[in-house]
């Protein structure tokens, strides 16, 4: 598994996906206002959470090239997300 594509492909298709999540939003909130706002909120979170799954993907594709150097940075800032993700909920 090449890094570089597998980054790139979850990093586009989160955008994909976020983009169309949002476009549906948009068209249900002109029915009814409180469901196309929740949509709307999901695909901003996904748009947001994009970035996480990214990381999760490069930790997969470096333990698949056995690179546990650059794995072990990897995990460190999927932790350091982890925490922060964890501290805006709860804080």
């Amino acid at each position: 598994m090449d890094l570089d594509k597998a980054t790139g492909r979850v990093l586009r298709y989160g955008v994909y996906v976020s983009i169309i999540v949002m476009l549906l939003g948009l068209v249900v909130s002109s029915f009814n206002d409180s469901v196309g706002s929740t949509i709307l909120n999901i695909g901003v979170s996904i748009l947001v959470l994009t970035p996480f799954f990214s990381i999760l993907a490069s930790s997969m594709a470096l333990f698949l090239e056995r690179d546990f150097k650059w794995l072990r940075v990897s995990l460190t800032v999927l932790i350091i997300t982890i925490i922060g993700i964890l501290v805006a909920f709860f804080i």
